[in-house]
């Protein structure tokens, strides 16, 4: 069927993404943490259990405060269209021709831009830019959120919800970069996927069914779709920042322990 196709058109382009890397060389390993052997550099389970508890506070505060705030990414992305289509009466396809273009365009460029600024913070002295900016972006992008879904017209609701979009992702390569930056080289990929995991798993099973649940049982009414949201927003965004803004202080920890082991002599 017609629909169906398009998923599957959709999912070919991932191909595009992928052709490149066939070509992508193997980047010499630096930062390495110490081995029992000289040859053998991959890591140990212990050295895993001795990261988590060296850098027990930065990695708490970011696997708690990111999932979170994925919960109610994910919650948002599944309910955006059915707040236009029950509160604006828009036709299914015009949503998905106007949500997919902000998120497409909105995100790609804030992921983007948010890279650039971050670099250039680090280089004033913000150490801890990793959890700043995304606590900066959260607060503006709640209080843009809440807006677009009070705004009793579609077009400012769609507006402001762009201009949220942006903002939200300036600080989503920070996410994975800020793991990379302090863990050893050998680290890295376990730390991502256990992240992802748990991001997962909170933002897929939970952030949706958490706005269905105030809507259904704290309103009681479909049509309070857009209030849902706005609740679940002024509630997690304020939880998110409170923890991301305790683990700055790990955060700097661990950069500095970072920085050590790629100052060492025996680190490639």
């Amino acid at each position: 069927k017609p629909w169906q196709m398009t998923f599957v058109f959709v999912g070919l382009g991932g191909l595009l993404f992928a052709i490149p890397m066939l070509f992508t060389r193997e980047p010499p390993r630096r930062g390495l943490a110490p081995t029992p052997s000289e040859t053998d550099k991959t890591a140990r389970r212990s050295q895993l259990v001795s990261f988590f508890a060296d850098n027990r506070r930065m990695l708490t505060c970011h696997f708690a405060g990111f999932s979170i705030n994925t919960m109610l990414g994910f919650g948002v992305a599944a309910w955006a269209p059915t707040f236009f289509i029950r509160i604006h009466h828009w036709a299914p396809q015009d949503v998905g021709y106007a949500y997919g273009a902000m998120m497409a365009i909105g995100g790609l460029s804030g992921a983007l831009v948010g890279a650039r600024i971050a670099e250039r913070l680090a280089r004033r002295g913000m150490e801890d830019v990793y959890f700043v900016l995304p606590m900066i972006t959260a607060t503006i992008n709640m209080v843009l959120f809440v807006s677009a879904m009070l705004s009793p017209s579609a077009i400012l609701a769609l507006a402001l919800m762009s201009a949220g979009t942006f903002i939200g992702t300036l600080p989503l390569s920070l996410i994975m970069a800020s793991l990379q930056a302090v863990a050893p080289n050998q680290l890295r990929g376990q730390l991502v996927a256990i992240f992802s995991f748990l991001a997962n798993i909170l933002g897929v099973a939970s952030g949706p069914t958490v706005i269905a649940l105030l809507t259904d049982y704290v309103y009681r009414d479909e049509q309070a779709i857009g209030l849902s949201m706005a609740t679940a927003s002024l509630i997690i965004t304020p939880i998110t920042v409170t923890i991301l803004g305790i683990g700055r202080a790990g955060l700097r920890q661990s950069l500095a322990r970072a920085a050590e082991l790629y100052a060492s002599p025996a680190s490639p």
